[in-house]
């Protein structure tokens, strides 16, 4: 099952990455020059605007039929979850 794994001490920290990627999506590693508390700001932004097109696309996903099933397996969530977070009875 591989060799030993060696542990990091907590001085060395995390690694330096150029990129982390989430699904699709390639996220650059933190600039040092840049202020946490901006970024995170500026990440809030961007989720509000995911959910927003999130809603959207959930909404148009119904009206063209598909099911709270098929909607929440291309979510990566079930179809009881969906349903409640977007109004499905």
């Amino acid at each position: 099952m591989g060799g030993p794994r060696r542990r990091r001490r907590r001085s060395e920290g995390p690694r330096p990455t150029s990129q982390r990627t989430a699904g699709q999506l390639s996220v650059p590693a933190p600039a040092p020059e840049e202020d946490p508390l901006v970024v995170l700001a500026k990440i809030k932004a961007h989720i509000q605007l995911v959910e927003e097109q999130r809603r959207r696309w959930v909404r148009e996903a119904r009206r063209l039929g598909y099911t709270w099933s098929q909607i929440g397996e291309s979510l990566g969530v079930s179809q009881q979850a969906v349903s409640k977070r977007f109004g499905g009875r």
